[in-house]
């Protein structure tokens, strides 16, 4: 069975003792660049850990992996195939939109028109329901524009970029 950089590079550190990358990246006959990158993954998962001179120092190696058995791998294999065959229901039972007999348009269900008509409610109705009418001093907005205030809203610019884009020449 073939071995890992990353377990050689612990094998080294646990019968040689506490080591820089230079001295273990010399011994495995490896780069410094990917001793550095092993070290420091290493280190990351807790295989190694680095003291104040540093130093690597070795700690642990991994728990090894339970491997399934067959059967277990096939009962795994059906679970999973039931999920997604339920999910793929689930779907298709609710995306799927009703179709015309020529396959391009989409039936829609419209919900029947109210036969009651609905009764206008009356301003003594309204009223009598907790409305209120305004009476207080102010006048309305439009009371308040000038025939001056009018004219100018006409001949302002549109604020958009899309009329104006690329065409500068015929805005004016």
């Amino acid at each position: 069975m073939a071995v890992s950089k990353a377990q050689q590079m612990r094998d080294w550190l646990r019968d040689n003792g506490p080591a820089t990358n230079a001295q273990i990246s010399k011994a495995m006959g490896i780069t410094s660049r990917e001793g550095s990158r092993a070290m420091s993954d290493m280190l990351m998962r807790g295989y190694v850990t680095r003291g104040d001179d540093s130093l690597y120092v070795f700690k642990c190696n991994p728990a090894p992996v339970q491997k399934m058995t067959a059967d277990e791998r096939r009962e795994a294999e059906r679970i999973k195939s039931q999920r997604k065959r339920d999910r793929l229901r689930r779907i298709t039972a609710v995306a799927k939109p009703k179709r015309a007999p020529d396959k391009m348009t989409v039936v829609v269900k419209r919900e029947p028109p109210n036969p009651e008509p609905v009764k206008a409610q009356t301003v003594e109705e309204w009223i009598a329901a907790g409305g209120k009418i305004d009476r207080s001093p102010t006048v309305n907005k439009f009371e308040r524009l000038t025939d001056n205030d009018i004219s100018q809203a006409i001949k302002r610019r549109p604020t958009s970029y899309a009329t104006t884009a690329g065409r500068s020449y015929l805005a004016s």
